[in-house]
C-alpha cells in the first residue's frame, strides 16, 4: 500500500478502505494528544480519494460499499457523493444511527 505522506492520521483498513485526516492541527489535552480540524476524507489502499469530507454514523459498514449513478432514498444505506460522478453506498447496521 503506497499512500502519500500528507495525511495527519490513517485509521486501519478495512475491505481495501480507510478514512484518513488531512489539515489537521495536534494539541496538547494534558499528557495526551488529539487532532483538531482538517478534513476526514475515505480513501483506498492505493491512496485514491474516494469521499471528501467524509463524516460517518456509528455502525457503518465498509464491507457494504456498492457504487450506483445515483444515491438511494434507503433507511439502511447512506449515500456519499463520491470524488467522481458516482455515487458510494455503505449500509449502516445500527437502525437507531442516523447520518451526521
Amino acid at each position: 500500500m503506497v499512500v502519500p505522506a500528507i495525511y495527519n492520521y490513517l485509521d486501519r483498513v478495512q475491505n481495501g478502505l480507510l478514512t484518513g485526516l488531512t489539515g489537521a492541527q495536534k494539541k496538547q489535552d494534558g499528557e495526551h494528544y488529539r487532532w483538531e480540524g482538517g478534513e476526514t476524507i475515505l480513501l483506498d489502499t492505493t491512496g485514491k480519494i474516494l469521499i471528501r469530507s467524509f463524516t460517518a454514523p456509528y455502525g457503518i459498514n465498509l464491507y457494504s460499499l456498492k457504487i450506483s449513478n445515483q444515491a438511494v432514498n434507503d433507511s439502511c444505506r447512506i449515500s456519499y457523493k463520491a470524488a467522481t460522478v458516482l455515487f458510494i453506498l455503505l449500509l449502516i447496521m445500527k437502525k437507531n444511527s442516523q447520518p451526521g
